[in-house]
């Protein structure tokens, strides 16, 4: 189960008491996460998280559902089989209680211990597997450790409540970091560890950093926030997802007591499952730098941030745009449908595939629509490209303004754009205003 799949606890801890700003209920780490993922579209959160009767407003065929049902089941497989190789050299593992283990997408484990029904004993299980992994020898083979599976968590992450469930939580005396060999990951298995560049010098960095230096001189423990991604790379999202469940399990251990920990995190991709047939260690998997995420993710949450704007404003007056990161979202069909269907707003603008700054752009140089921009050419039937491109007759700022901002000649994005019409408007171009139905 995925944690925006999971049912809300009967209360937060109560460090994330402080009711969010624009919704009732705690955000979900794993919706953040896939907020990135697609380039940050406000209509995807909004819809997502808000409120909203649109689910309800018409028989949609695939708006509001899950589009690839068999991708998702594949990543569920995936998930559970590296949990039950993650889980077969801890000492200890608590997972989740009522799961049934006959099928492919939940992992055969016999769990240690189970969560507890509430925030505060789940809070007290994760403070006791914390200093459980203090005590354990040190002069073993293979080093010990604490599995946690679907640890729940929740907590304050900026001016939001968030509430989720994290794939993995690995409890370890700090030694182990030092004798776990790392696994001997191929460059192209990973994307750049840092959000500010994707050069081979970032990532010999990144690389070179692993296990992060211990900088406080009294660790005992490394707690490893570990999420499982089925995919071949990682991703922005996958590491701010990682961000927010630290933030999270940073929030639930004390502070005021023994031992002290060090919070690192890391993503399991498919390409690092497959470097050995045996079970390996958890903290063999490479951490990523937790302290330039948290930079990248914290704007996101915080007050006055691109969350809490998007929240805030009306679904009808979000930018958005049609483009190939809609590929596999719930809400495509909707937000298709909702451009075709207002041919003279600014929404229908998203159909042409420019980011929401470009769409802004446009609107400033007096292009406002998709049938604005159709008509700053007479309609051109059957052209041909080694024709001469028609002439423009627009103003000279205007003209100046759209060679700017259009990464293609004018003409080619007028054509486009007049195809388009004709696609959602069956009387045009024969001069029909009627929008159509």
């Amino acid at each position: 189960m995925s944690a925006d799949e999971s049912p809300l606890p009967e209360s937060l801890p109560d460090e994330s008491a402080v009711a969010n700003t624009v919704t009732d209920k705690p955000l979900s780490p794993s919706v953040i996460a896939q907020f990135v993922r697609h380039d940050r579209c406000p209509r995807y959160l909004k819809q997502k998280w808000a409120d909203d009767p649109e689910p309800d407003g018409r028989e949609w065929r695939e708006a509001f559902q899950l589009v690839n049902v068999a991708q998702l089941g594949y990543g569920q497989e995936f998930e559970a089989r590296q949990l039950e190789s993650l889980a077969a050299n801890a000492t200890k593992v608590i997972g989740p209680d009522g799961e049934d283990s006959t099928q492919a997408s939940v992992p055969d484990i016999d769990y240690d211990d189970t969560w507890a029904a509430s925030s505060e004993d789940r809070s007290d299980q994760l403070q006791t597997a914390a200093e459980d992994a203090a005590s354990l020898p040190t002069d073993t083979d293979t080093p010990p450790y604490i599995l946690c599976y679907q640890a729940p968590l929740g907590g304050q992450v900026g001016n939001f409540n968030l509430w989720g469930e994290v794939d993995c939580l690995v409890f370890a005396p700090k030694s182990a970091t030092e004798t776990v060999d790392e696994l001997d990951l191929p460059t192209p298995a990973t994307t750049v560890d840092s959000p500010h560049g994707s050069g081979t010098e970032q990532l010999a960095t990144a690389l070179a950093s692993n296990h992060p230096q211990d900088t406080t001189g009294g660790t005992s423990i490394v707690a490893r926030v570990l999420e499982i991604k089925s995919g071949k790379k990682r991703k922005p999202a996958h590491h701010v997802q990682g961000v927010i469940y630290s933030s999270l399990l940073e929030q639930t251990l004390s502070t005021d007591v023994t031992p002290t920990c060090r919070i690192e995190a890391s993503i399991l991709t498919q390409p690092m499952a497959e470097l050995s047939d045996d079970p390996y260690h958890p903290l063999a998997v490479p951490t990523f730098q937790l302290p330039e995420w948290e930079c990248y993710t914290e704007p996101l949450l915080a007050a006055g941030g691109h969350v809490e704007t998007v929240l805030q404003g009306d679904l009808e007056d979000l930018p958005f745009a049609i483009d190939r990161v809609c590929n596999n979202c719930e809400f495509q069909e909707a937000c298709a449908t909702y451009a075709v269907e207002n041919p003279t707003t600014p929404a229908s603008l998203a159909l042409l595939g420019y980011p929401p700054a470009v769409q802004g752009r446009l609107q400033d140089a007096g292009v406002t629509s998709i049938r604005n921009l159709s008509e700053l050419l007479p309609p051109q039937r059957n052209t041909d490209p080694t024709e001469e491109p028609p002439t423009l007759d627009l103003p000279a700022e205007q003209q100046r303004d759209l060679e700017e901002i259009l990464p293609e000649p004018i003409h080619e994005t007028v054509l486009h754009a007049q195809a388009l019409r004709s696609e959602i408007d069956p009387k045009y171009p024969d001069g029909s205003d009627e929008s159509p139905a």
